[in-house]
């Protein structure tokens, strides 16, 4: 049976896209396969979701864009997080936080906690670079960086 597409929460694909920058540049194309790899295929982003969420966060300040030549001699924009973005993911983070000790405590829906599980999982996930995450200590990756 094939699994089911999540539709991600507003804002979620956002906080995803910087914790997986704060691990390393990368660009537009990568970041839609660590997504679709960290969740095990439960979120699929598009290219028509994700370049606008790249375009919005350039705008706010929270990442950086830069033309690099790839492995292949090509042309990509490599994305970066910029010092404000850092502050805004530790800033989103805290706010993610509470907002789970909330919901523990009022014992929310099963689907809505379901929800926040997968997106805890996603970021606990990209807090992992792609390339080293078989060779980190899982404990010692999860700690946040700074």
């Amino acid at each position: 049976m094939p699994r089911a597409k999540t539709t991600l929460l507003q804002g979620t694909l956002d906080l995803i896209v910087l914790q997986l920058l704060q691990a390393e540049p990368t660009n537009g194309y990568d970041l839609m396969l660590r997504i679709q790899a960290i969740s095990k295929d439960v979120l699929n982003v598009n290219a028509g979701s994700l370049y606008p969420a790249l375009y919005r966060l350039e705008e706010q300040g929270w990442i950086r864009a830069e033309w690099a030549s790839t492995e292949k001699g090509r042309k990509a924009k490599v994305y970066s997080l910029s010092a404000a973005g850092r502050k805004h993911l530790v800033d989103e983070r805290a706010t993610w936080e509470r907002g789970c000790a909330r919901s523990s405590r009022a014992r929310t829906s099963s689907a809505r906690c379901s929800t926040l599980a997968l997106v805890a999982i996603a970021m606990v996930a990209s807090w992992l670079p792609a390339r080293r995450a078989a060779s980190i200590d899982p404990v010692e990756a999860m700690r946040p960086e700074g």
